[in-house]
């Protein structure tokens, strides 16, 4: 199984649900939105990492007021750093060389298969380094919205997201979540939620030992007190 999890930056756990192990994470992030704002909560940011890198994910995010802060998966990275660049006046990719694409085919899992020209790609200097044994041209996918709701700052936001992993970490460790003691989803969960429930027991000690010592300030030793 997998065990989603939503925290705030100090790694209070906000929202929890439990998947399929073979399920894929993003069947994970709408349950915990969902969470959050039933419990009144109205998160404007949300940090995750590549595995949550879907278009359709991040525009659902904006329609809701949220600003998604998502970085880009490995294969999704290779275009700029191989060098291609899109011209978005006359919608066509350009390779390190200079060669324009001439044709664009629609993908089955959404986005396009980009062509380029087979006379321009035999006679190119990369040939050997760009192109596979099987191609006679070189064949890019490309999706319009991979580069769409993509705000600033993602560093940042990343150093963040850190806190949450340090929670997983936690629940492994010390609190034996690191396998199901049980067998079925639903049993799992609660396993999950109960572990997730001692977790914030624990910071909300922390935090009421913190705020009580604050508003009475440091202890002074007794002879100067008298």
């Amino acid at each position: 199984y997998k065990m989603h999890l939503a925290t705030d930056e100090t790694g209070f756990v906000l929202a929890a649900t439990v998947t399929a192990g073979n399920a894929s994470d993003l069947e994970g992030a709408p349950a915990l939105v969902e969470q959050a704002r039933v419990q009144g909560l109205r998160p404007r940011r949300l940090v995750a990492d590549k595995a949550y890198d879907a278009s359709g994910l991040r525009q659902d995010l904006v329609r809701q007021g949220i600003r998604p802060y998502i970085p880009q998966r490995t294969q999704r990275q290779r275009l700029p750093k191989q060098g291609f660049t899109y011209d978005k006046r006359r919608r066509q990719w350009i390779c390190p060389e200079g060669h324009r694409s001439i044709g664009q085919s629609p993908h089955q899992r959404g986005g396009w298969l980009v062509y380029f020209s087979e006379r321009a790609c035999r006679g190119c200097p990369r040939a050997g380094r760009c192109l596979s044994r099987s191609q006679t041209r070189k064949v890019l996918y490309w999706h319009p919205g991979t580069e769409a709701n993509r705000p600033r700052g993602l560093k940042r936001a990343l150093r963040v997201r850190k806190v949450i992993e340090r929670t997983f970490g936690e629940a492994k460790q010390w609190h034996g979540l690191g396998r199901s003691r049980y067998r079925g989803r639903e049993r799992t969960a609660i396993q999950v939620l109960l572990t997730c429930l001692v977790l914030n027991a624990k910071k909300m000690a922390c935090r009421f030992k913190d705020a009580r010592g604050h508003r009475k300030g440091p202890r002074l030793p007794e002879r100067a007190a008298a």
